[in-house]
């Protein structure tokens, strides 16, 4: 059984990931996929189906989902994947484990890389603004962490500029305020925010100022981008659905998975917009490089 909160690119791409790993097994699988469209009564019923059909085992695609499948399913095990923070989201006691039938992956990426990444691609930043929603525990969970490597990073001298935002219909407005005192708008890993990220994007390009991001729904927008391998993620679960599934190892006893790398992106048309030039260093250190349009 796979649940998703919401139709997610991240968890859709970790969806393919984990049909790749399944199929490069070698042995028969069936997956039932059920999409909770934001739902918490929904996503209840899909893990209530999956218990009577039932299924071996669990997948859940994102935080929300890994939240109520841990919370809902009796006595099948869930794994989770592209979870940012599952111990501050209340999805797991500890890294080290569960303690119950829940393990899992996350897409978690040091911060401090995070920092450096932008850093190195923006070198003038100094103030760093970040939109965010209010209930969203992923965004919240990156910018917590974020606000304490900077912390610990003083020398840097960047500062976080926070701007919270409950209305879809406040954003622009919000973008604007951020973007007068910041030199770069950082969209984290938030649903509400990047699913308007075309309007944001815009008020950015007005302001001449580069978007730095964490989510991979704003890849096209942003000047850089330091994204999990969300694909790699889904063929990761793959390997804990084997340790449990073929060689019976309990679910508790298995460390969340952390990744090792990340995917640093260079956009040099976003760049070419706000009208700033990417250093050769941070050229010279992308996994990927989006050029310029030609202009006519």
């Amino acid at each position: 059984g796979v649940l998703f909160w919401h139709d997610s690119p991240n968890d859709q791409i970790a969806l393919a990931g984990l049909r790749e790993g399944l199929t490069a097994t070698g042995r028969p699988f069936e997956l039932v996929v059920r999409d909770a469209d934001s739902d918490p009564a929904r996503a209840a019923g899909h893990i209530a189906e999956f218990c009577a059909r039932p299924v071996g085992a669990i997948v859940a695609l994102g935080t929300e989902a890994a939240r109520i499948a841990a919370a809902e399913t009796r006595g099948i095990p869930v794994v989770f994947t592209a979870v940012t923070d599952p111990v501050n989201s209340g999805i797991v006691p500890s890294w080290k484990g569960s303690g119950s039938l829940v393990a899992g992956n996350s897409n978690h990426i040091d911060p401090n890389r995070v920092i450096n990444d932008f850093k190195r691609a923006v070198p003038a930043l100094r103030a760093l603004g970040v939109l965010s929603s209010p209930d969203n525990r992923v965004s919240r969970a990156e910018i917590e962490g974020m606000e304490a490597a900077l912390r610990e990073r003083a020398s840097l001298g960047i500062r976080l500029v926070r701007r919270s935002v409950a209305a879809p219909g406040d954003l622009v407005a919000a973008a604007e305020a951020l973007l007068a005192e910041s030199d770069a708008l950082w969209i984290p890993i938030d649903y509400a925010v990047y699913s308007h990220i075309d309007a944001v994007a815009e008020v950015a390009r007005r302001h001449r100022k580069p978007i730095v991001t964490t989510s991979q729904k704003v890849e096209l927008h942003a000047t850089v981008a330091v994204l999990p391998d969300y694909h790699v993620l889904g063929m990761q679960a793959v390997e804990i659905l084997d340790r449990i599934l073929r060689r019976g190892v309990e679910p508790g006893r298995i460390p969340v998975g952390v990744m090792q790398g990340r995917l640093l992106v260079i956009n040099l048309e976003a760049a070419r917009q706000c009208g700033v030039a990417v250093p050769i260093p941070a050229l010279a250190a992308a996994d990927r490089i989006v050029p310029e349009r030609p202009r006519s």
